[in-house]
């Protein structure tokens, strides 16, 4: 067994196991109070792919990604139903690399595909293909993403420019005085309303559908770390609580 990772139901198992090159390249699910054998999920055949199983770190989704040194290929189940069919993301292609998390009902990705280097961007997990891809951070040129680490009402880029490391925070929880002047919206009474002005019944437009996903970057802050800019190595810590309000680094 190479990877191995639990369902939300406590009683299913996910896990990967290798060929005689010690390549992860199988990848099993089976229930543990005996209801039957293992099912093969997935092989992989390209001996240039490894197969790996994770989960996203708020245990939303199980991960299943395909990776090798030119590409990505992701699929994602929800942990509360692992004996569903994962989604395919985005098939795999020479060159372009994803990387996928979650937050807020949104799977993030950070991606080389259609940018120089890598950026942050975001996706519907009911529909995650490119096609509907959203820019949430774009680094300035001469600046790469390494890494992110995500929160529940933040998400920690760590960034590489010319003179060093950085990170940034990018604030996905709106001000508290965001609505606090907004005008409260007219009354209405479904879809036929009387015209003030003379009195027959008119037609009006109902409001746009909100949609249920995606996330608003509000506001965003550098920080530079006492040692990130001398040659030394910045890495996300041991950040396992989603909910935490400080960050750990590990630079060595």
């Amino acid at each position: 067994v190479v990877s191995i990772e639990w369902g939300g139901d406590s009683n299913t198992l996910f896990y990967t196991e290798p060929n005689h090159n010690r390549r992860p390249h199988r990848l099993f699910r089976r229930r543990l109070d005996g209801a039957g054998a293992a099912e093969l999920m997935m092989e992989e055949e390209d001996d240039a792919c490894f197969l790996d199983v994770g989960r996203t770190k708020d245990e939303h989704f199980l991960t299943i990604s395909v990776n090798s040194k030119l590409s990505s290929e992701v699929r994602v189940l929800r942990a509360t139903l692992p004996w569903s069919e994962p989604t395919l993301i985005e098939p795999r292609e020479r060159g372009v690399e994803y990387f996928v998390e979650h937050c807020q009902d949104t799977l993030l990705m950070v991606t080389n595909a259609g940018c120089d280097d890598y950026k942050l961007v975001q996706a519907n997990p009911r529909s995650p293909g490119r096609s509907g891809w959203e820019d949430l951070h774009v680094p300035e040129p001469g600046t790469k993403i390494e890494d992110i680490d995500v929160f529940r009402h933040h998400i920690v880029v760590y960034e590489r420019t010319s003179t060093g490391q950085q990170l940034r925070i990018l604030d996905l929880t709106p001000p508290a005085n965001a609505n606090a002047n907004s005008p409260a919206p007219p009354p209405r009474s479904g879809l036929v309303q009387f015209s003030a002005s003379c009195g027959f019944p008119h037609v009006t437009t109902p409001p746009p559908k909100r949609r249920n996903w995606g996330l608003t970057v509000h506001s965003q802050r550098l920080l530079e770390l006492p040692g990130a800019k001398s040659g030394r190595n910045l890495q996300p810590g041991a950040n396992c609580d989603i909910d935490a309000e400080t960050i750990r680094v590990s630079i060595s």
